[in-house]
């Protein structure tokens, strides 16, 4: 073999081992080859005219006018077309190398470059203090942090803020609207308005701007508060279905039957909403720092009161709970004393006359202990004939002796 084609052969054998671990390096310097994210477009430039758009987004095709194989006449060019997700393979049209590698082919510069353009938008992160924050940011920085090289194809949540929009009683706002979208035809969104996500901040502001106006700022501060506990409502549910409606009409819409691909935000920009909500309500407009305080000061003043409020509550429930409790008692204590006096009662009464002395000396007895009682007149001493001689050899001299001595003798009674 001659050595010429020898080192020939040699070489394209080096090129083709080294290729793959070349080309991602090369491209994510997008020139000669590019890398492109899942669920991103990007477009590739000759000059200052579209080249032809770069997709990674399984399960779907760009609609490619260059392509006649998969182009379809009846949908917009560049619209993205959903096949499936086993059909892949059908629609990339790379080299093997390139789909082994994950890159796609750019073109030789400068003739062919990816495009760069400026774009800003707000999303939602954890900020350093554990907390939601909103911020703006581009997707990739080269130098310049404003510019990107890529467009979301993908459902991407976007956040749009409308500061001084009054609500019904006069209050102005601060909004937070998050809202969920895809851009479904990346030519129009890039090349058919300055830039598309302005115009949808502008629909959905308007949208915004009518929903706080027609509520109080406390209703929609506790419509948002339900939010917040995972519960929904009629109106979370009525704005985030007006809001999507933008996705088939807008307000300068042509009158009378258009084509859906050429009104609304699908049409005329290539946009569709997903879904939108409203994230935060703050006061607004120049003096939103008073309303911020004024509002504090009553959220303060509303927990202090409910505070107070619950303290009396659990007071009065206390009472309540001794007060029943005393009541019990009391009715327990009646219902035994009860008991015992018709016991009692019973008893005295089979006792007969017996049982009649032994209340009067119980009665004598409650007077007080150590006292001498003059019982003269008792009928039972006059029944019996007991002299006081037999009082005193019975050592019976107060109630209590008298009172041990008939019991003694009931006692022995029963025996008997």
């Amino acid at each position: 073999m001659p050595t010429g084609l020898l080192l020939g052969s040699a070489s394209l054998l080096a090129l083709a081992v080294a290729a793959p671990f070349l080309a991602s390096p090369i491209a994510k310097t997008d020139v000669l080859l590019t890398e492109v994210p899942e669920g991103t477009v990007k477009f590739v430039m000759t000059g200052d005219s579209l080249n032809h758009i770069l997709m990674s987004y399984k399960g779907r095709h760009l609609n490619d006018p260059q392509d006649r194989t998969i182009f379809d006449p009846s949908i917009p060019e560049w619209e993205v077309i959903s096949h499936g997700q086993n059909r892949d393979k059908e629609f990339d049209k790379r080299f093997l190398l390139f789909r082994m590698t994950g890159t796609y082919w750019v073109g030789i510069p400068p003739w062919r470059s990816v495009k760069k353009y400026h774009f800003r938008w707000n999303e939602r992160r954890i900020g350093k203090g554990g907390q939601e924050e909103v911020w703006s940011r581009p997707d990739r920085e080269y130098g310049d942090p404003e510019h990107t090289n890529i467009m979301y194809v993908s459902s991407f949540p976007y956040e749009f803020i409308l500061d001084g929009a009054e609500t019904e009683d006069g209050f102005p706002t601060r909004v937070w609207c998050q809202v969920v979208l895809r851009v479904t035809n990346p030519y129009k969104a890039m090349f058919d308005t300055e830039n598309w996500l302005q115009v949808v901040s502008a629909a959905v502001n308007g949208i915004v701007k009518d929903y706080v106006g027609h509520e109080t700022f406390d209703n929609l501060r506790s419509e948002l508060k339900k939010g917040e506990e995972g519960q929904t409502s009629a109106d979370s549910h009525a704005f985030s279905k007006q809001v999507c409606e933008l996705t088939h009409g807008l307000p300068d819409d042509p009158v009378g039957e258009v084509d859906k691909y050429k009104k609304g935000l699908l049409g005329r920009f290539g946009v569709t909403l997903d879904f939108a909500t409203i994230q935060d309500i703050a006061p607004g407009g120049m003096h939103a720092g008073e309303y911020e305080k004024a509002l504090a000061q009553g959220f303060l003043a509303d927990k202090e009161a409910e505070a107070i409020a619950k303290r009396g509550r659990a007071n009065a429930g206390a009472e309540l709970d001794m007060g029943r409790a005393r009541a019990k008692s009391e009715a327990l204590m009646g219902t035994a004393q009860a008991w015992a006096l018709r016991s009692r009662l019973r008893v005295l009464k089979d006792a007969g006359k017996l049982g009649e002395l032994l209340v009067q000396t119980d009665a004598m007895k409650a007077d007080g202990p150590g006292k001498t009682i003059v019982w003269a007149n008792n009928p039972f001493l006059r029944q019996a004939g007991i002299t006081e001689n037999i009082l005193e050899a019975a050592n019976i001299k107060t109630p209590e002796d008298l009172e041990r001595f008939i019991r003694e003798m009931m006692k022995k009674e029963e025996v008997a």
